[in-house]
């Protein structure tokens, strides 16, 4: 290789050409950013009306839910997948425990109804450090899915049983 050709290939870059990478390394920065950002919240939102979906998954009038009523039936569908089991007609619904069961009712998260299709995520704020998000939800969901599609097959739908650690633990920072 000839001298000159070396000079060519260690030129200076031109401000333009600097300014031009910073601006495409920014734009790649930024996309992962927001790529990040779109799963772990789908903003707060509120069912007025009573809706039923595939597997039967119905959703009560609810508020405050970080999943959309979609994501909902979704979870259903995966979790019966995981655990290799199906059911129908599971009902849920997002309650501030406080005031639906007058704080009656001690599960922190999420519950289901024991022998019922019921399933409830609680809205409360509970003072333990972080806020429900879109996750979380999912979490909560999967866990109480769980309880209710071992009791739709007539399996044991108590915590001891596996199917709880391969398909909803429940909440990573609450178990």
């Amino acid at each position: 290789m000839r001298e000159s050709d070396l000079k060519e290939y260690t030129k200076e870059p031109t401000p333009f050409a600097a300014v031009a990478v910073a601006i495409i390394m920014s734009c790649i920065v930024m996309f992962f950013m927001v790529g990040c950002t779109v799963d772990s919240s789908n903003g707060l939102q509120d069912e007025t009306s009573t809706r039923t979906g595939a597997y039967g998954v119905t959703l009560k009038p609810s508020t405050g839910m970080y999943v959309s009523f979609e994501t909902i039936v979704n979870v259903f569908g995966d979790t019966m997948a995981c655990m290799g089991m199906t059911a129908q007609d599971v009902t849920v619904q997002y309650v501030s425990y406080k005031e639906y069961f007058n704080g009656a009712y001690g599960a922190p998260w999420g519950g289901w109804i024991v022998n019922s299709n019921l399933v409830f995520v609680n809205t409360d704020d509970l003072g333990l450090g972080f806020q429900r998000e879109a996750g979380i939800d999912k979490e909560i969901l999967r866990h109480e899915f769980v309880h209710y599609i071992l009791y739709y097959n007539g399996a044991d739908p108590k915590h001891g049983n596996p199917m709880f650690a391969q398909c909803g633990l429940g909440v990573n920072t609450y178990n």
